[in-house]
């Protein structure tokens, strides 16, 4: 079966990355993958497209404006279709979200007659994910119309099934691939005395300002935040940290392909997310045995219990994250405790890579099964 993949992380550029790698471990799966990514021409990935091993071939966009991202992956993948000799019978696309690339699926099937298979990662439903921008309020409405053309849906998490459940009967829920690490080895250095750690893309949806905003009222001097990742709005964090005087009680250390050192130098993982479809980075740190502060998104009450696991807060409830803060900076052994609770979930939570690389593949091969042409 070949697969034709249209996704928007950039990461399969960068040679050791985690998507790569995945990315790797799911090609044995299919005789040919062809990737298309979303790209700016800016970013300078090159022209042609990218070899990663004998049947996975990954296309950049190169796109002019971000407007141009639709048009410019169907272009390509009419191309490949075309010099690959592909067809409905022995193919399947796959779109990373029901939002922009699941628009490019839905053409694709329309104009081709593909089995569509579409991912969905984050909670579109979530209160927040409307509310928190006019171009996510247009993406709910967008999501709603593409679920209904995909032939089969994979969700991250239970809680995203039952949300998305009215618009597709065929949905498999499989979480994100999660890194394991059995030997954290050296801890990075640690910045403050207890330090708390936030892994995320800096975008408006990770809700730092909140975490800001908690640094900023804690009178303890000891405290302070790790923050480790990367993206559109790192600059305007460093100025509100500035603005707000906490500087000297933030760490930005950019992102690092490496977290294993990260998790084992915190004290707590913290994650303020407004809305979140799995939540990798709060699993990893889990399973590293950290105590968890977390707002009620993704797998949160899904996965981990409350107040023995992890502290579990509504995304705006500073007070609750305060809470959660002070109560572990001041007790060692519920630190301890919680930690140990979270590394027995996760334990229990994660499968094996290889049943994980067989699942993903079989969601998308299942989907030839559920095809369900549009009308012309």
């Amino acid at each position: 079966m070949n697969l034709l993949s249209i996704t928007t992380d950039r990461r399969l550029f960068e040679e050791d990355s985690n998507v790569r790698r995945r990315v790797l471990g799911y090609s044995k799966y299919f005789d040919r993958m062809d990737i298309i990514v979303f790209t700016r021409k800016n970013l300078k990935l090159g022209s042609d497209n990218l070899k990663l091993a004998e049947n996975i071939f990954i296309y950049p966009t190169n796109s002019s404006l971000k407007l141009f991202y639709i048009y410019d992956a169907f272009r390509i993948i009419k191309k490949v279709i075309h010099n690959s000799n592909l067809v409905a019978s022995n193919s399947i696309i796959t779109a990373q979200d029901p939002f922009e690339t699941g628009l490019v699926g839905v053409l694709i099937k329309f104009f081709y007659r593909f089995p569509l298979h579409v991912q969905v990662h984050t909670d579109l439903m979530h209160r927040y994910f409307r509310q928190s921008s006019l171009l996510n309020r247009l993406r709910f409405f967008m999501a709603k119309f593409i679920l209904r053309y995909a032939d089969r849906v994979r969700a991250v998490s239970e809680r995203i099934k039952k949300s998305i459940g009215r618009f597709s009967k065929n949905i498999d829920v499989l979480p994100i691939k999660t890194e394991i690490f059995d030997n954290l080895g050296e801890g990075a250095q640690k910045p403050f005395p207890f330090t708390l750690l936030a892994v995320c893309r800096l975008e408006k949806e990770k809700n730092i300002g909140a975490v800001f905003k908690v640094i900023k009222n804690l009178k303890e001097k000891n405290i302070g935040l790790c923050l480790v990742g990367d993206g559109s709005q790192k600059s305007n964090l460093e100025k509100m940290a500035k603005n707000m005087g906490i500087s000297d009680k933030v760490i930005f250390t950019g992102w690092k392909n490496n977290l294993a050192p990260y998790y084992k130098m915190a004290d707590v993982f913290i994650s303020a997310s407004l809305y979140e479809g799995y939540g990798i980075s709060t699993v990893e740190a889990a399973y590293s045995g950290k105590p968890l502060i977390l707002s009620e998104t993704g797998t949160a009450r899904e996965i981990f219990r409350e107040n023995e696991s992890a502290f579990i807060c509504d995304a705006k409830d500073l007070t609750c994250f305060t809470q959660g803060i002070l109560k572990i900076y001041r007790d060692k052994n519920l630190a301890e405790n919680m930690g140990q609770s979270a590394k027995i979930i996760a334990h229990r939570h994660l499968s094996s890579k290889d049943n994980y690389f067989r699942d993903y593949a079989d969601s998308i091969i299942r989907t030839a099964n559920n095809l369900e042409l549009p009308k012309k």
